[in-house]
Order: C-alpha cells, then sequence, then structure tokens
C-alpha cells in the first residue's frame, strides 16, 4: 500500500486492523536481522542481560547473546519499564525490538503466556547464569528419539548436565514416526565460538543415520 487512497479501497469486515510500515531493518555482523528480545514475568523484565532473536524469514528460530550496543540497550530498557509501567502484566511477556538506523521499534508483543524464549532463559539462569549460550529450534529426522539424541551427545562429550561446564541439552524433543519431529535446543560453552561449535556438533548427531552412530561408536571406541 503507498497511498491513503488505496487503502481506501479495501474493506476488514473484522474490525480495525494495525498496519506496519515496510522498513529497512539493520543487521547483525553475520548478516542476520537485529531483533532484540525481552522476556518479562509479571512486572519485571526477566534474566541477565539482553539476548537476540534469530530471524530467519519471518520465523524465529533461536535466541542468541545480543550483538547491540549499551547505547541501544539502555533506550530498549527505558521503553520496556514505561510499558510495562502502563500495562501492568500479572504474567508472563515478550516485547521485541528491531533496530532501524540504530533506533530501538517495537515490532511485536506477546502477552500472559510464556514462550521458547522463557523457557530457554530459566535454564540458562538456573544452571550457567554466567556462561555464554543460544537456543535454537531444529526438525529432527522421522524415528528419532530423545534418548538417542541424548546417547549420540554424550559419545561425542557434549551432553550437558547441571555438573557441567558446557555442552547441549535438549529443552524440547518431539518425536516423529512418518515426519520430521519438533525439538529445542540449548548449546552453553565458554564463549561465542565454543557455542557456536556445540551447536554444529550437536546438529551432526541430529543429521547422523543409526548405522553411521554405530560405526561412528566403535572409531570413537577403538
Amino acid at each position: 500500500i503507498h497511498s491513503v487512497e488505496e487503502l481506501s479501497l479495501y474493506d476488514f469486515p473484522f474490525g480495525d486492523v494495525v498496519l506496519q510500515e515496510v522498513r529497512k531493518l539493520d543487521q547483525a555482523p553475520d548478516g542476520l536481522t537485529v531483533i532484540l528480545g525481552v522476556s518479562y514475568l509479571k512486572g519485571s523484565p526477566f534474566g541477565q542481560g539482553f539476548t537476540d532473536c534469530v530471524a530467519l524469514g519471518r520465523r524465529i528460530q533461536g535466541i542468541r547473546k545480543s550483538c547491540t550496543s549499551p547505547e541501544f540497550q539502555e533506550k530498549v530498557a527505558r521503553i520496556v519499564n514505561q510499558l510495562l509501567g502502563e500495562l501492568k502484566p500479572k504474567g508472563p511477556g515478550t516485547f521485541e525490538f528491531a533496530s532501524i538506523d540504530g533506533e530501538p521499534v517495537l515490532i511485536d508483543m506477546e502477552t500472559n503466556r510464556f514462550n521458547s524464549m522463557h523457557y530457554a532463559k530459566l535454564f540458562h539462569e538456573m544452571y550457567a547464569p554466567d556462561a555464554s549460550f543460544a537456543a535454537w529450534n531444529f526438525h529432527p529426522p522421522a524415528g528419532l528419539d530423545v534418548w538417542s539424541f541424548w546417547g549420540r551427545l554424550c559419545d561425542r562429550d557434549v551432553a550437558f548436565t547441571p555438573q557441567s561446564a558446557r555442552g547441549v541439552f535438549p529443552l524440547l524433543f518431539l518425536k516423529s514416526q512418518q515426519t520430521t519431529g519438533t525439538a529445542m535446543f540449548i548449546a552453553i560453552g565458554r564463549d561465542e565460538a565454543d557455542v557456536a561449535n556445540l551447536k554444529s556438533l550437536a546438529e551432526e548427531a541430529l543429521r547422523e543415520l543409526p548405522d553411521e552412530h554405530i560405526r561412528a561408536q566403535e572409531e570413537r571406541d577403538g
């Protein structure tokens, strides 16, 4: 839509709509769109630090440590505090901010429900609050169950437990026999490079066929 006249030709039988202006969004150094997410519980932001939503196309595929500047995050914090002060939420929710010409713009919000960002942050805060982390969605191949995948992580010595300093843990794993399943994982590491390596090892384990897993295990056992 390019004009008010063009808009007047549309009919909205279900009531008022909100139109979002098409703008060029700023990008992170790796080329992904910058979308900073802030989760809250009741009237307070939740979790240490800020996280970026990893967006591929129009879908959020995970979260990671924010690449935005302290100045940008300070502006977001002020906006979030104002929103929470006005809304006075009684439950959980999330705000998402895009960066446009270096300025934060609220583009989405979810209220009164937990989402995957809460789960990842809760896990990180509980077991490794000072470590680097990233969480992401993935579709495991048909037939792969969580215990088989966990065994593959253990074989690679990258399965995260409360006693671990680093590793990968399945936050969600829904098996499917006919099609790909649905899963969400978190990688906890020493730094961002370590987290990226753990993510790569986890996805390698997910894609490994059963026969390949047996051969790989035999090679590791000598």
